[in-house]
């Protein structure tokens, strides 16, 4: 058995030493090893490279090979719902209010999805929802998408294993576990994310920014997916909150 602090210093090495596109990595708890996933559009270079640098470690760490390719969910109301801005086409995550003035409320999404096009966001029908400050927009209702409301109460950390549901605008409604935490992701456009929450749930572009939520709580946001292995990247949702100072309502 390796302990914990070996097999995070593993993590962060290759954190400090590799942004290859189209791979992710973290500590599996359960295996009990750092595992690192390449997907098809990993070079074969590439892929040694990975594999010689975690060769001393042993079966403290494992690189194995996945199909499919790993992008950013965007593409060029209520959780899950389709919002545009012109240019950039995502799904609204979750509705928030400021903790500093509980009257002025807004939509979180993945902070992606405002890079490029206009500030001003509207709903599938045209209807205006409001504009861009910071990462998130103003006024908005959540609810799942699977034919029937669900009200979001409060937000936590996932778990290992835990049973989630997420929505999306492409993708609508679908269920699986949450099978990896802290995981590095360098997608295949070469944008490197941390700390994601992974989950066995198919989504596609345009699912980005949507919520991961289990019952009435609210989870994680969309990021990205790997769209032949149905694994879903979330960033944790109180860290984007907290970074804010805001809270799901």
């Amino acid at each position: 058995m390796y302990d914990t602090a070996h097999l995070d210093s593993i993590k962060q090495k290759l954190d400090d030493t590799f942004r290859t596109p189209g791979t992710m990595w973290g500590v599996d708890v359960l295996a009990n090893q750092v595992i690192i996933h390449a997907d098809s559009t990993v070079s074969d270079a590439d892929f040694t490279a990975l594999s010689e640098f975690i060769a001393p470690y042993g079966d403290a760490a494992r690189l194995v090979r996945i199909a499919g390719e790993s992008t950013e969910a965007s593409s060029p109301i209520n959780g899950g719902d389709y919002i545009q801005n012109g240019t950039v086409a995502c799904s609204y995550g979750f509705t928030v209010r400021s903790k500093a003035n509980p009257e002025y409320k807004s939509i979180l999404t993945a902070g992606h999805c405002t890079i490029a096009g206009g500030n001003d966001w509207t709903k599938s029908d045209g209807t205006y929802i409001g504009y861009t400050t910071g990462h998130y927009y103003s006024d908005g209702n959540v609810e799942a998408q699977n034919g029937e409301a669900q009200d979001i109460t409060y937000s936590r950390d996932s778990w290992l294993g835990e049973g989630v549901c997420a929505s999306g605008f492409h993708s609508t409604y679908g269920c699986g576990t949450v099978d990896f935490k802290n995981q590095t992701i360098t997608y295949t456009d070469g944008h490197q994310v941390t700390g994601m929450d992974v989950a066995s749930i198919c989504r596609a572009g345009g699912d980005s920014g949507g919520p991961l939520f289990d019952l009435d709580a609210a989870l994680g946001i969309l990021s990205g997916s790997n769209d032949s292995g149905c694994l879903s990247a979330y960033q944790p949702v109180n860290e984007a909150l907290a970074w804010y100072g805001v809270e799901v309502v």
